[in-house]
């Protein structure tokens, strides 16, 4: 089935808006537990190379996600035919987006619920490679 272009403006605006809430979801995510997160590491006794590798995960993580992505579409790029665009291409991407952000949403109540430096650790890389694939 080939896809309808041809939506009305509510429809269009509904859904690059609920695109963009995505992206905005990601962006607190990531800003939501820098407020507290490095102070209460501290005054929980860590020292200041152990905090900035749990704050430095996301954006490793974030920089190993998106190497597989671009990986990902270099071997597409290279190695596949020529795909048309169908309607299950686009609700794979969307059910996509739902799980990495439910993940991401996981990841901050574990957070919140068992604040050490091992699940901050972990969490915070979850949710930098999460957020790759939430951004591209």
């Amino acid at each position: 089935m080939a896809l309808d272009k041809q939506w009305s403006w509510p429809y269009a605006t509904f859904c690059a808006s609920t695109i963009s809430l995505c992206i905005v979801v990601d962006i607190l995510q990531y800003s939501a537990v820098l407020s507290f997160l490095p102070q209460g590491l501290k005054d929980e006794g860590y020292q200041a190379h152990e905090i900035s590798a749990v704050i430095g995960s996301y954006y490793w993580a974030g920089f190993l996600g998106g190497t597989c992505i671009t990986s990902w579409q270099i071997r597409k790029v290279i190695a596949h035919k020529k795909e048309v665009l169908q309607w299950s291409h686009l609700r794979g991407h969307v059910i996509n987006l739902i799980i990495g952000l439910m993940c991401g949403s996981v990841a901050l109540t574990v957070e919140g619920l068992w604040p050490s430096m091992g699940v901050h650790f972990v969490t915070r890389f979850a949710q930098g490679f999460l957020g790759a694939f939430l951004f591209f």
